[in-house]
Formats: structure tokens, sequence, C-alpha cells
């Protein structure tokens, strides 16, 4: 039905940004991972604005932990004891 075709087309919209949200997510866990919190969000926006100069699709505001793990999957780390706080989910 029309909520069917809603989501491929959705889902057909977001393929585009799938480059782009994965160099963001794989930087992100390889090499900025271990810093601070300052650190990690300077070198994310820096990232992301070098990537954009070049051109390459990605997301409005490509987030690695929306990326890299769903809602769900945060809920039960923190059910499993992980704080809930952004830090730690990172």
């Amino acid at each position: 039905g029309v909520m069917w075709q809603q989501s491929v087309e959705m889902l057909g919209e977001e393929l585009v940004f799938i480059p782009g949200d994965s160099l963001v997510a794989c930087s992100f866990a390889s090499y900025v991972g271990v810093f601070t919190r300052e650190y990690r969000e300077a070198a994310l926006h820096g990232f992301v604005e070098f990537l954009r100069e070049r051109e390459v699709p990605m997301g409005v505001e490509p987030d690695p932990l929306e990326i890299l793990s769903s809602e769900a999957e945060r809920a039960r780390w923190c059910n499993k004891g992980l704080p809930s706080d952004r830090v730690s989910l990172e």
C-alpha cells in the first residue's frame, strides 16, 4: 500500500548518503573515539566540512552514533548496565 511505497521512496533517497555517512562513522570509530568529547566534536565537524567541500554525498548532519547503532541497540546496552550518556554510548 501507500505506507510501503513511502518507505521504499524514503530508503531510495537515503541510499545516496551511504558513502559520506559511512566515511564519517568509520573515521569517528577508527580515529577519534578515544579522545575527549570536545576534541571528538571538533574533529567530526572538520571531517564533515572536508567531505562537504569535496561534495561527498551525506546526510544533513551525519551522526556516527546514529549511523553505527539503532535506538533499540543503545537501549539494550543501557539495560545491560552501560550508562546512557552520549560519551558512554559512543
